[in-house]
């Protein structure tokens, strides 16, 4: 199983849309920093004129856990498609180029075949959220120094010591992890349906849009519905920076999208290995 890992992980390295959602994480940050860098005190400024009036807060606002949190909402809107790039094509790309039926031939099990590919989409997204965490955490921090963070969320602000949020961090990138793990899975699965990667990738973001949408429409069969959909819970990574930490809501929302990674690679397991790949 390991060295059919190894050849996958070889097979993704040398396509060029492998690196392009590592590169993009590597310049939207990169950019959001220069630019935080260069204005980040107005902001802080503008934003401690209120703050203080009810809070005590130490004067460096904009440091790096701020910028780290920050850059971290872009997980639910960009870096899903990032991730599709290389999951929507592991299969359909075989399909593609013809080497699906060669494959097939081999003396190994469907089984292991698809596992070792979803355990490649798996490492790929693992690298994904590596590199957002080196570059939002780890370079925001030595750029900007620790601090308190400051988080506005819907029950108001929350002001977090700075000696209480790097574990909360820690927590949230592992979280993060499972929810672009449900994206990769479901972009799997639609690779083991067609035979040309774009179809994977249109699918996948257009589930997260139609989910997205349905669940800003106030109807109380859709209220009930939008608690099961994985995209109510993807961004669920911000509930480490609750002060208390609603551990219930935690482990409800990853139960959830376990529940999604387990159910949609049943799915595509029974599908694939009953594929008739002869035609």
């Amino acid at each position: 199983m390991l060295s059919m890992i190894l050849i996958e992980l070889e097979k993704i390295f040398r396509k060029w849309r492998t690196y392009i959602g590592l590169a993009a994480i590597i310049v939207l940050v990169a950019l959001i920093q220069t630019v935080m860098f260069i204005q980040g005190d107005q902001y802080g400024n503008m934003m401690l004129q209120s703050l203080r009036q009810t809070f005590s807060i130490d004067a460096k606002l904009i440091n790096g856990y701020l910028l780290a949190f920050l850059v971290k909402g872009l997980t639910y809107v960009h870096i899903p498609f990032l991730v599709t790039l290389v999951s929507g094509d592991i299969l359909a790309g075989e399909a593609t180029g013809g080497t699906i039926r060669v494959l097939l031939t081999k003396p190994l099990t469907r089984s292991k075949i698809l596992l070792a590919k979803y355990i490649t989409t798996e490492i790929y997204t693992l690298l994904v959220v590596a590199t957002l965490a080196l570059m939002s955490y780890a370079v925001s921090v030595w750029l900007f120094g620790p601090g308190q963070l400051v988080v506005i969320n819907s029950d108001g602000v929350v002001v977090l010591a700075k000696n209480d949020v790097a574990w909360r961090f820690i927590y949230s990138y592992l979280y993060i992890f499972l929810g672009l793990s449900t994206v990769s899975t479901l972009a799997f699965f639609f690779s083991s349906l067609v035979e040309n990667a774009l179809g994977p990738i249109i699918s996948t973001m257009a589930v997260i849009i139609v989910f997205t949408a349905l669940s800003f429409l106030d109807v109380s069969s859709i209220r009930t519905l939008k608690q099961f959909f994985f995209t109510t819970h993807i961004a669920g990574w911000r509930l480490f920076f609750d002060d208390p930490i609603q551990w219930d809501s935690i482990y409800k929302s990853g139960s959830i999208l376990l529940g999604h990674c387990i159910g949609l690679f049943g799915i595509t397991w029974f599908m694939f290995t009953r594929k008739d790949v002869t035609t």
